[in-house]
């Protein structure tokens, strides 16, 4: 069952669901399902179905729509749609990824999909929402994910519109912590942005989204996508880049030879992410694309007068033009600015307490 999927993910109690009208019909969700393989060959190739098809030790159930009582949405995205389910057995909360075949295949996001499937199911770490399980029935895809009862960071941040040193400082060291686990697998996430870092229950960080991820033994890419108020120089320098492609999905960029880019792109993000905590608004941004992409490359940006001096420097160093010249995921735990503001200790005593309750309410003497 989901809750034994990790012992971390604290049990939550049972609730009475009702049906939300707004997000599928009864029909709808009860579509014959197939659970018989992981087999989806109607939306990808024979090559990226192999990837479905290849056994999961972990996988013990197969499920179906009909294995959980259907909640309030979430949320929605391009491809898909997130909804709150409860299930059934034992009652256990859990967010359910909806995304329509139909969309997948015109929008030819197929490879895409596969991708996060594939990245994201590997991935096991306290600030790295979980994916438990997928199945699929004729027309939909269903992926379980871990249920961030908080929302987005974004959403948080447009609440408190900007936030203190010792908060940011304590997000920022938690999402480096999930970068430093994600880069030392070698995956690189790509699309570093409040929007894809959930919050949960206790208000500690969930990196989620991982479809532009990639995994990348050679820890070297060269493919031109994510958000352009993230991004770093590196990943958009290049005279034949197109500011048009950049609001168009990963299949339907044109863009020609970007300068290979590692890691450390990711890291710029954060600076990013940094800074927009404090301040309340990224650095570079402009309603013209055009005049962001200048300001990027030249790291044209002005740090507030009200920024403690401590989370300048840590901002500044991580916002280098030069890739080599940025801190490193080692860098940024040591910095002065995290050790002097994150909560760390508090934040895991608080997780460890919870995570033993709950291991204790399902393993009992």
């Amino acid at each position: 069952m989901i809750k034994n999927a990790s012992s971390s993910t604290p049990m939550r109690p049972a609730i009475n669901i009702q049906k939300d009208p707004y997000v599928f019909s009864d029909d709808a969700l009860k579509s014959p399902s197939n659970h018989v393989s992981m087999d989806v060959s109607n939306i990808v190739t024979p090559y990226q179905t192999k990837i479905q098809q290849e056994p999961n030790e972990k996988r013990t159930k197969k499920w179906s729509i009909d294995d959980f009582n259907i909640g309030r949405r979430l949320g929605e995205g391009s491809f898909s749609t997130v909804i709150l389910v409860e299930e059934k057995k034992t009652g256990f909360l859990c967010a359910l990824k909806v995304i329509k075949k139909s969309t997948i295949r015109q929008y030819q996001q197929e490879h895409q999909l596969i991708r996060e499937l594939e990245i994201h199911m590997r991935l096991f770490h306290k600030h790295i929402l979980r994916m438990y399980d997928f199945f699929y029935d004729s027309s939909r895809i269903y992926v379980i994910l871990e249920y961030a009862a908080n929302d987005t960071l974004a959403s948080y941040l447009k609440h408190h519109q900007h936030l203190d040193n010792i908060r940011t400082a304590t997000f920022i060291y938690q999402i480096a912590d999930a970068l430093n686990y994600c880069h030392r697998l070698k995956i690189m996430h790509r699309d570093l942005k409040p929007e894809n870092i959930l919050l949960g229950q206790f208000h500690e960080i969930k990196l989620a989204d991982f479809g532009l991820a990639l995994h990348c033994p050679s820890s070297r890419r060269t493919q031109y996508i994510g958000t352009m108020d993230y991004m770093a120089p590196e990943v958009i320098e290049n005279e034949d880049v197109n500011i048009d492609d950049l609001s168009c999905s990963p299949a339907d960029s044109t863009t020609k030879s970007p300068i290979p880019y590692e890691e450390s792109a990711d890291l710029w993000s954060l600076g990013i992410i940094t800074y927009e905590l404090l301040a309340g608004t990224t650095p570079f941004y402009d309603a013209e694309l055009t005049i962001t992409k200048k300001r990027i490359l030249s790291c044209d940006y002005v740090l507030p007068d009200n920024i403690h001096m401590d989370a300048s420097h840590f901002i500044s160093h991580l916002l280098k033009y030069d890739r080599l010249e940025r801190l490193t995921i080692p860098d940024v735990f040591e910095h002065i600015f995290i050790r002097s503001f994150a909560q760390i200790n508090f934040l895991n005593e608080t997780l460890h307490h919870f995570a033993s309750m709950h291991h204790s309410q399902n393993n009992p003497q």
